[in-house]
């Protein structure tokens, strides 16, 4: 059975008992512009295609979702390693996720020429990491032997007019490194030896005319664990 409730006045108070039903589906139901605090509302069916305005928390992002992402490229001209120490190519980039379960994808590119004066010329890159202001770890480390890395090799035989080798490097890694604090991400780079004048150069291929710069690129991606 249906009952009609009375004329209310401004201030009235409806106090709906348990099992009742208030059917309003006849009338137009005018909310106030700002709604009073309420403690255990479930909105869970609320339409996201609804929320016309404001910003989505970083927690509620799906998985997988892009959170942000930060890019950094070298300038200054010609980088050149001729140590077996490795030693800093000057592509760097830093980023603070914003959630401690993000995942953080890095992209590297950039131009390097591998070169001596005679003889075999080898050499590689390692890509490192930095939380935090601590020390740096290795992420990725080339090819190499007890001397040296040997990742990248020119191999001159006696006689032809070679002495230099120019290539284009692509790096790419997925880390999980399990922090809100700043990470520094850098590459590094080292010759096999120092005989023979080995060095490797980053920055300016020097062909073309034009500087090839290297670029470093870091993707926060939402993730659930």
């Amino acid at each position: 059975m249906a009952t009609r409730l009375r004329r209310l006045t401004n201030g009235d108070t409806v106090d709906i008992p348990s099992g009742v039903t208030l059917d309003i589906s006849a009338s137009t139901l005018t909310p106030p512009a700002t709604m009073p605090a309420s403690s255990g509302v479930n909105l869970t069916a609320l339409n996201a295609d609804n929320i016309s305005s404001g910003t989505l928390a970083t927690a509620r992002m799906a998985a997988g979702t892009v959170v942000q992402v930060v890019g950094s490229n070298v300038s200054g001209g010609n980088v050149d390693i001729a140590s077996t120490t490795y030693t800093d190519t000057g592509a760097t980039v830093t980023i603070t996720p914003q959630l401690a379960t993000s995942k953080i994808i890095v992209f590297a590119r950039g131009v390097y020429t591998i070169q001596a004066s005679t003889g075999d010329v080898s050499g590689g890159m390692k890509l490192m990491r930095n939380v935090d202001g601590g020390s740096f770890t290795a992420l990725v480390g080339p090819m190499a032997d007890t001397t040296g890395p040997y990742e990248i090799r020119l191999e001159l035989a006696s006689g032809p007019n070679i002495n230099g080798l120019t290539g284009y490097y692509n790096y790419v890694f997925y880390d999980d490194p399990d922090t809100t604090t700043a990470c520094i991400y850098k590459l590094q780079a080292s010759v096999y030896s120092t005989a023979n004048s080995q060095q490797i150069r980053f920055g300016n291929s020097g062909g073309g005319g034009g500087a090839q710069s290297q670029q470093m690129v870091v993707m926060e991606v939402n993730s659930d664990s």
